[in-house]
């Protein structure tokens, strides 16, 4: 089975939109991980300018918002990831 995954891997070395598309996913992945960093960075700076109480009550609203933004979507994106195909195609 990684003989197979090689040799795929080896044959689409040689594929432009191959090339393209991992590009974009490395550049996707240090987006990301560059993100969650500096997202982790503010949380420890906000900590210790706060109290406690007061970063208790920051995160709870943090937190608080990030569920409602989430419910608010009502699950708009992944409807469109299933039903997108079937418009495009009719």
């Amino acid at each position: 089975m990684i003989a197979k995954l090689n040799a795929k891997i080896r044959a689409a070395a040689g594929d432009d939109l191959a090339r393209k598309l991992a590009g974009g996913a490395f550049a996707a992945l240090i987006i990301k991980t560059a993100s969650a960093g500096l997202a982790f960075l503010m949380f420890v700076l906000l900590a210790r300018a706060m109290t406690a109480v007061e970063y208790g009550r920051f995160a709870s609203g943090f937190s608080l918002a990030l569920f409602l933004a989430l419910a608010a979507t009502m699950g708009q994106p992944k409807l469109v990831l299933r039903f997108l195909s079937r418009y495009l195609g009719a």
